[in-house]
């Protein structure tokens, strides 16, 4: 009996929840309000609500015009935190989730989402929106995952993957329980269309629920139709049936034809139509690059290229660079296929020179650039690459433009690492090899790893006879035993990995080669080559070393002035960091060495604002010397430099750095910093921080050392630059070759990382 009782209960709530729906419904298409609750006025002024209610329809507008911002603070400037209206509450919650969705900030978005479900927002819309944003998380932190253990050079914290993991299952879970939601108000609309005809908006809102329970559900994994339930995709047709043609109804159709896929094709010529008959050029460019994609995913090459180019004339037409980047890729994909080399490589090229495009219109720091970067960005370039070195025969003039993609590759993967299109003046500099210097260059494609080496008079192209998952676990096996410290195993690895990246090119380094460039990919870029093992002596007793982004080649600049702008910091006035007692006596000796032309400051007068004011100066140093903790990994808002009196990112230093009036510094050295910690992006930091803001070269470390002993090698390396007149290479081999002498391990003495 209580059973019955409690199912009659049940049965009246839903049926007052969905009156409710229909009064929403029908109190949207009032033209003077579209929220005028009314059954809440008593609740609060009426001057208040009706604030809040104009406050809601402005915001509607401006996310509608996808102005997220203006959205933001016309929702935050009125303080509706004391709202006793809960639905309306409720409603402004919902439009911040929104709009920070828009705004790609989803964590934020997510908080707001589940205010509005808090104040008792059940709508199919709020759901909806939540289950997307946590899509799009879900996306992001699988891929943040990847960079950060996939390709980590650097000793796994089990603990911290177990919490990412966790992380990644708490979303899915979250997404499965709000799309499970969705679906059931959906299925609740739906059986009830009798009693409320469901409007536009509820159709639109039920064809999201569906989609968006199929993207989470195990079924969608099977990709057979036979497996739906038949009623369901009878429902879904029959609502398709009814929406009016606008963009939604094209997402839609495009979004379920991956679900019902024994009518894909009548789906996506159907969206063609309407977005014609639309006159939208953005979606019908949308719409046959679909087309495209469909025909080329079954084999029908000649149709599928018939509309990628379509899709890349309507694209150009409207500037609609998205699709048009796109659309060339898939040409290049289906030329490929279709052995036509000479128009893959066209096509590819146009692709690039699209994305390079869309990089000059718009670049905000963002997460989910990172994400875009890995999955729709570098394998384009990887794939054009791919095409041209594994030619029967490769050119000089093929290697050029393998170096030239590469370089470009290299100015997305900054541009995506610090947010901005600064790096684009990198473009207009040639990068020109000294004729003592030979450059190897390393490249990743999938799982295959090419060395090119480069002189003034010669190329070479050599593929390593490893995976990169063989190369990533000897490097992981080889860095373990160096960071020992006391023990000489590390010494057969790095024979080892001499044999694969040095060997094969032996007897190409003329006798006339001094200095070696390594502008390396992935996670070679946090190998210090200096330990490199032939079985008699380490590479840095046979040549001078020095890493580059392949921008800079010029290790021996002239300098103008010898002026250099010193800040220690010897004790943190911050808890939590150690004090650096070298760091004193590393001042002094610099300083002493350059005959006092500068200025050094340590401890508390080690402030951001002081370093702010000397480059805002004319005093036009050449050399900027920072001596204090700091670490460089694979996210610029976690990378930090410590000041006496607070903590900054790379970010806020590279916009400090900005303001240097002379923007003549030759070298940027940072003294007890980790400037590669983490994973293959890491040294994007520091070697991105020179090139953006046009210093020559930079001065880092691999790993950590002992406080005293990195004093010292560093004051060894400004005696051979600065007094006996060595270029910077040279100088940093000289002072490691005096650590060699004397049997030291190279813990001690490789640490530091020239980049130029």
């Amino acid at each position: 009996m209580k059973i019955k009782s409690l199912i009659i209960i049940v049965n009246i709530i839903l049926r007052l929840f969905i009156l409710q729906q229909k009064a929403l419904c029908q109190s949207e298409q009032k033209p003077k309000s579209s929220y005028d609750h009314t059954n809440h006025v008593d609740d609060i002024s009426d001057q208040y609500l009706k604030l809040a209610q104009n406050t809601l329809n402005v915001s509607d507008k401006l996310i509608a015009s996808s102005k997220y911002d203006l959205a933001i603070n016309q929702l935050r400037k009125n303080n509706f935190s004391y709202l006793k209206d809960e639905y309306i509450k409720s409603k402004i919650f919902e439009n911040l989730g929104k709009s920070y969705h828009g705004l790609q900030k989803y964590y934020v978005a997510l908080s707001y989402y589940q205010k509005s479900i808090d104040s008792y927002n059940l709508s199919l819309s709020c759901f909806n929106n939540l289950t997307h944003t946590l899509l799009k998380l879900i996306e992001i932190e699988k891929v943040n995952f990847q960079n950060m253990y996939a390709n980590n050079y650097t000793n796994i914290n089990e603990e911290e993957k177990r919490r990412k993991l966790q992380q990644i299952k708490k979303l899915e879970k979250q997404a499965k329980h709000s799309s499970k939601n969705a679906l059931d108000i959906a299925k609740n609309l739906r059986n009830n269309d009798n009693e409320i005809q469901n409007t536009q908006n509820d159709l639109l809102s039920i064809s999201y629920a569906y989609i968006n329970w199929y993207k989470l559900s195990d079924i969608n994994l099977i990709k057979h139709t036979n497996n739906l339930p038949h009623n369901q995709i009878k429902d879904i047709t029959n609502i398709l049936n009814k929406l009016n043609h606008s963009k939604q109804l094209v997402y839609i159709l495009i979004n379920w034809s991956k679900v019902d896929t024994d009518n894909s094709l009548l789906l996506l010529i159907k969206a063609e139509k309407i977005a014609e008959s639309m006159k939208d050029y953005s979606i019908l460019a949308y719409s046959k690059l679909e087309l495209a994609s469909y025909y080329n995913n079954i084999g029908d090459l000649d149709t599928a290229l018939k509309y990628a180019h379509q899709t890349q004339l309507v694209s150009q037409n409207s500037f609609i660079y998205d699709s048009l980047y796109k659309a060339y890729w898939l040409s290049a994909q289906i030329y490929h296929k279709q052995n036509n080399f000479e128009f893959s490589l066209i096509a590819y090229e146009n692709a690039i020179s699209t994305l390079n495009q869309i990089n000059k219109i718009k670049y905000s720091g963002d997460y989910q650039l990172s994400v875009d970067f890995k999955l729709k960005v570098r394998p384009i370039y990887e794939e054009v690459i791919k095409l041209i070195i594994k030619k029967k025969k490769v050119t000089d003039e093929d290697v050029n433009k393998i170096i030239s993609i590469y370089n470009n590759l290299k100015y997305s993967e900054l541009q995506n690492f610090f947010g901005d299109e600064c790096f684009e003046l990198l473009k207009s500099k040639g990068s020109y090899i000294q004729k003592d210097q030979a450059v190897f260059y390393s490249i990743i494609l999938d799982n295959e790893i090419y060395l090119i080496l480069k002189t003034l008079t010669k190329f070479k192209v050599h593929k390593l006879p490893i995976d990169k998952t063989a190369l990533d676990n000897l490097l992981l096996n080889w860095q373990a035993n160096l960071n020992t410290g006391f023990n000489w195993e590390f010494q057969a690895q790095s024979f080892e990995i001499y044999n694969l990246l040095i060997l094969p090119f032996e007897t190409d380094i003329d006798a006339n080669i001094k200095t070696l460039v390594f502008v390396h990919d992935g996670i070679l870029r946090n190998l210090p080559m200096a330990t490199l093992f032939d079985g008699e002596k380490y590479l840095v007793e046979r040549w001078a070393i020095a890493s580059s982004l392949g921008f800079n080649f010029n290790v021996s600049k002239k300098l103008e002035t010898s002026k250099i702008l010193i800040f220690g910091l010897s004790q943190p006035k911050i808890e939590g960091w150690s004090d650096l007692p070298g760091v004193n006596s590393e001042i002094e000796a610099i300083y002493s060495l350059l005959k006092n032309e500068g200025k050094k400051y340590l401890n508390e007068e080690f402030t951001v604002n002081k370093f702010k004011q000397e480059l805002l100066s004319d005093n036009n140093y050449s050399v900027v010397h920072l001596a204090t903790h700091g670490s460089f990994s694979n996210d610029p808002k976690k990378s930090f430099i410590l000041f006496y009196d607070r903590k900054i990112n790379i970010l806020q230093f590279s916009d400090i750095l900005s303001n240097n009036i002379n923007n003549g510094i030759d070298l940027l050295v940072l003294s007890a910093c980790e400037t590669s910690k983490g994973n293959e992006r890491a040294l994007l930091g520091l070697a991105g921080i020179a090139a953006k803001h046009g210093i020559s070269s930079t001065l880092g470390s691999f790993w950590l050392v002992e406080d005293e002993k990195q004093k010292e090698i560093i004051e060894k390396f400004y005696y051979y630059w600065r007094v006996k007149k060595m270029d910077k290479a040279n100088a940093l081999r000289k002072a490691q070759l005096d650590y060699i002498s004397q049997f030291s391990h190279p813990k001690v003495w490789a640490a530091l990382n020239l980049i130029i």
